[in-house]
C-alpha cells in the first residue's frame, strides 16, 4: 500500500495563539492554550485517504500539540510525527526547517506521496 505523509500546520489546519475567526476552536497542550481552524472538508478528506493509504501526519510542533490537535480532529488510523522524530537543519537565515525522515516509513521513497506547504 502506498504511504501518504501530510503536513499538519497550514496544510490541514491553521493554529495561532489568538482567535482569528468564529470557526477557531480553543485547545490546550502542555498548559498552553491555542486556537485551531480546520480547512473546509479536512475530516472528510482524511477519512477518504485513510482508506487508500498508510497515513502519517507530520508537524514541526511538539508532540503534545500534535496529539491535542489530532484528538480534536478525531480521525483514527494515522501515525503522528512531531518535531522529536525529525532532524533540525542548521541555517544561517534564522529559519528553523526540519528534515522529514521519510526512510523511517519505507526505504522505497517511490512509495511515498508527500503533501506539504513548504
Amino acid at each position: 500500500m502506498k504511504k501518504l505523509v501530510l503536513d499538519l500546520d497550514e496544510t490541514l489546519l491553521y493554529s495561532t495563539t489568538e482567535s482569528i475567526s468564529p470557526e477557531c476552536v480553543k485547545l490546550s497542550a502542555q498548559g498552553s492554550d491555542f486556537y485551531t481552524m480546520l480547512r473546509p472538508g479536512v475530516r472528510d478528506f482524511l477519512q477518504n485517504v485513510a482508506k487508500k493509504f498508510e497515513c502519517t501526519i507530520w508537524s514541526t510542533g511538539q508532540q503534545a500539540y500534535l496529539e491535542a490537535v489530532w484528538e480534536y480532529i478525531g480521525v483514527p488510523g494515522f501515525t503522528l510525527w512531531g518535531r522529536g522524530f525529525c532532524k533540525k537543519i542548521e541555517t544561517t537565515d534564522g529559519s528553523e526547517p526540519y528534515e522529514k525522515p521519510l526512510r523511517q516509513i519505507t526505504d522505497d521513497l517511490s512509495q511515498i506521496v508527500l503533501v506539504d506547504n513548504t
